[in-house]
């Protein structure tokens, strides 16, 4: 199924994905749970040899120094090497994290420390004094991850990064953190911490939200999602409950997810072409020998496509499941999320544009048909 050489994309599921295509499809060459950090990805991971960046040192010793030489990397650090190399092209930010993996949250040790990946579940994202055994360490460290490629795609961190990364794993749990605790052994950001709103022990009540160290109710007719209220009758992120993501193509309307009004399709002459143009090529999924069986010509795609199980799993999934984008493997390919064999598609390509992610969604959605 769609074996090309890839670009690197993940998220916490294709549901999210979706909804967020522009976020998802411009990442490429980051940390990403379930993906580029945790999970199958692209690109040539026997590219880039050693276990550290050329110039660095034992990475893995736990004696690294910070960025700028000398003193032990500290959380805001390490913080800053993720913020550098993980949240750009907005996938493992606090808006719409890959894998649910957000890279920019105020304290990484404490947000990951025991938790286990996504994908790679025999191995913990942080596992507090031993780098060697983290997955957010390995996975840049390792010139062959035992789980995955090396990321971040198409090159490595500096030497100063990695040996940060793994001054600041070695020292987790073992030196007290540089910032209000609350008791506990990890910061707390008094800030917007609804156990702990401007001061330790100050608890926000249920419904409430902790904004700028105050605890403040939600409008009427809002919910209180994470740290924002949102209307759940009408938001695509949180569609009828917190968390509930709706698909492209797709709105929220009176907290149910629904294909979009108005919007038409046509397989014929809006998505045939763009499959023909981006899967086709190259000896992949046209000629006489399409790869996985799967033949991407606009004469024979629907054919092959809609209502068609997928070779590559298992689970009786199908490649278009016609009004379910976010359950069809053909898009779980081009996202490379809840991937079950393989790669994220295409490979050396560029990344899908969003126009195009967005009008096979909607038709998917719409019920896949042949018109």
């Amino acid at each position: 199924m769609l074996a090309w050489p890839c670009f690197i994309v993940t998220t916490r599921s294709l549901t999210t994905a979706l909804t967020l295509i522009g976020f998802a499809t411009g990442c490429s060459g980051v940390l990403a749970d379930g993906g580029p950090v945790d999970g199958v990805g692209g690109g040539d991971s026997s590219s880039a040899g050693g276990s550290v960046a050329s110039g660095g040192s034992d990475a893995g010793s736990g004696g690294g120094t910070g960025p700028g030489g000398g003193a032990p990397c500290g959380t805001a650090d390490a913080r800053a090497v993720f913020l550098q190399s993980c949240a750009a092209g907005l996938c493992h930010d606090a808006s719409a994290p890959a894998a649910e993996l957000d890279l920019t949250v105020f304290d990484p040790g404490a947000a990951y420390s025991g938790v286990l990946g996504k994908l790679c579940t025999d191995a913990l994202l942080l596992d507090p004094g031993s780098p060697e055994t983290s997955l957010l360490f390995t996975k840049v460290s390792d010139a062959v991850p035992s789980c995955g490629d090396r990321m971040p795609i198409g090159g490595v961190l500096d030497g100063a990064s990695l040996d940060c990364l793994a001054s600041w794993i070695s020292t987790l749990g073992s030196e007290p953190p540089s910032c209000e605790t609350c008791g506990g052994v990890t910061c707390t950001d008094v800030l917007v911490d609804t156990e702990n709103c401007g001061t330790c022990g100050t608890a926000c009540t249920q419904g409430q939200i902790c904004e700028a160290g105050v605890c403040t109710g939600c409008p009427v007719g809002e919910t209180a999602c994470g740290t924002t209220c949102v209307d759940v009758l009408i938001s695509i992120d949180h569609c009828g409950t917190c968390g509930t993501s709706c698909g492209a193509g797709q709105t929220c309307a009176d907290g149910e997810c629904v294909c979009a009004a108005g919007v038409s399709v046509s397989f014929a002459q809006d998505v045939a072409p763009l499959l023909a143009a981006g899967c086709s090529d190259m000896g992949c999924h046209g000629g006489a020998m399409p790869k996985e069986g799967l033949d991407l010509r606009q004469a024979a795609s629907y054919a092959d496509l809609v209502g068609v199980t997928s070779s590559q799993c298992n689970d009786g999934r199908l490649l278009v499941d016609p009004g379910a984008p976010e359950s069809s493997y053909l898009l779980q390919k081009m996202l490379g999320v809840e991937l079950c064999s393989g790669t994220l598609m295409p490979k050396a390509n560029s990344p899908w544009p969003e126009a195009d992610l967005a009008t096979i969604s909607a038709w998917i959605c719409a019920g896949a048909l042949d018109n």
